[in-house]
């Protein structure tokens, strides 16, 4: 149809128990997706399905977004995910899609909001989206990479090689030591 849908999960919890907790919120990704629901009723979906079969305690936070090349659109729904921006091909950010969400499956199915975001691009660029996992990443000196690294990454790749190059800058702050 034009439009690609793009799901970030990250589930609480490590391991085997995270990868579970993740798979029935994949499974109905997919076969919304394959049968043309929008990103915010499809975030409804998984949010019922978690709600009824995950332990107390665990949940999901995700990123739902619909790229439509054909208009030139971007639509987020954001539960729990720290790291979601269209930046442009200078790497500057133009819009940041903050989390407007709890993560899925803590809200029974009658409080959910399906509400999301909509941005129209002028020019190309791509869109960053990572978990907490990036951003709280901490150093030797106990500093977090956060959203700034991830930022300061993506501007100076300047729209070349974006994710290598946000990859091997959370690596290098991995490995600083303490002054």
């Amino acid at each position: 149809s034009g439009t690609d849908h793009v799901m970030l999960a990250d589930s609480t919890g490590h391991g085997l128990v995270a990868a579970i907790c993740c798979l029935p919120a994949i499974d109905t990704f997919h076969a919304m997706t394959q049968r043309g629901a929008g990103i915010g009723e499809i975030a409804e979906s998984i949010n019922s399905k978690l709600h009824q079969t995950l332990p107390i305690g665990h949940f999901v936070a995700a990123a739902l977004l619909a790229v439509d090349y054909r208009s030139g659109s971007i639509t987020v729904w954001n539960g729990g995910i720290p790291c979601c921006s269209f930046i442009n091909r200078h790497g500057e950010r133009e819009k940041a899609f903050r989390s407007a969400h709890p993560p899925l499956g803590t809200l029974p199915p009658e409080a959910f909001d399906p509400q999301q975001e909509q941005y129209r691009w002028q020019h190309d660029g791509e869109i960053i989206v990572c978990s907490d996992g990036v951003t709280e990443a901490r150093n030797a000196a106990q500093q977090q990479f956060g959203e700034d690294g991830v930022l300061q990454a993506a501007r100076a790749a300047q729209g070349h090689d974006t994710a290598t190059r946000i990859a091997t800058a959370l690596q290098q702050h991995l490995q600083q030591q303490h002054p």
